[in-house]
């Protein structure tokens, strides 16, 4: 699997949206990066993605990966309101991917915190996933109101379709070759509402329990024990 984990140490969220219980960025974003670690391994290559990180931050996440094959990309400065980390992570993305159609290759943001063997269940579903798109969390939003949605089966949880989701989500390569263009055009507003039009043609798939909850003070996921994971690798910093 092919990781893109795109980070920033601004407190400031794009989506405006205040940090799970107003953390400081720094501490959520190594918490989360601890998170992956935990079940990647050196058959996954990990694409950094910094934008705005200190020379501190950014070495002690390269001290701190556990597969060896890590690339680093900087992101060129820009404007608030010209979202120049997603136009790289969209160039980035399809370069990568015309390389390795058959490979799983995940977009991943910074704030998503895992169950301990989190990206190792989600790698195991995603190599037998061919039909679309995969997210590893589950909102608890999504439940206030009822929508049509199919569950499948997978290999240890229920996976359920969902008709949005965020600028977290992973596909094998030829199953993005097909969105370049609509990525391309939302990329400098980083708008998700993309997906919705991409999720009318093919589905994706999110599981039930959850494998990550998003840190912002409204989307955490439910049956998931946040505070405990909180603590767990905060211990590990």
């Amino acid at each position: 699997m092919i990781i893109y984990w795109r980070t920033c140490e601004l407190q400031k969220s794009i989506s405006y949206l205040n940090r799970w219980k107003n953390y400081n960025k720094t501490d959520i974003l190594k918490r989360c990066w601890l998170s992956i670690q935990e079940s990647i391994s050196n058959e996954d290559t990990l694409v950094l993605l910094q934008d705005n990180l200190t020379e501190e931050t950014l070495e002690w996440l390269k001290s701190t990966c556990k597969t060896t094959l890590i690339k680093v990309v900087n992101i060129p400065k820009h404007a608030w309101n010209y979202h120049q980390h997603t136009v790289t992570l969209i160039e980035e993305l399809e370069k990568t991917v015309l390389e390795n159609k058959n490979e799983i290759h995940f977009i991943l943001e910074d704030d998503y915190l895992f169950v301990p063997e989190g990206i190792s269940i989600f790698k195991n579903l995603a190599k037998q996933w061919n039909n679309g798109f995969l997210a590893p969390y589950d909102y608890i939003d999504r439940y206030k109101e009822l929508k049509n949605t199919q569950i499948i089966l997978g290999p240890d949880r229920h996976w359920r379709t969902v008709s949005s989701i965020t600028m977290t989500v992973a596909a094998k390569g030829f199953v993005w070759s097909n969105f370049f263009d609509v990525l391309k055009e939302s990329a400098p507003t980083s708008n998700d509402k993309v997906f919705e039009h991409i999720l009318e043609k093919v589905p994706c798939l999110t599981p039930l329990p959850t494998l990550a909850s998003h840190l912002t003070e409204y989307h955490t996921s439910p049956y998931m024990n946040v505070d405990a994971l909180w603590k767990y690798y905060g211990e590990k910093i």
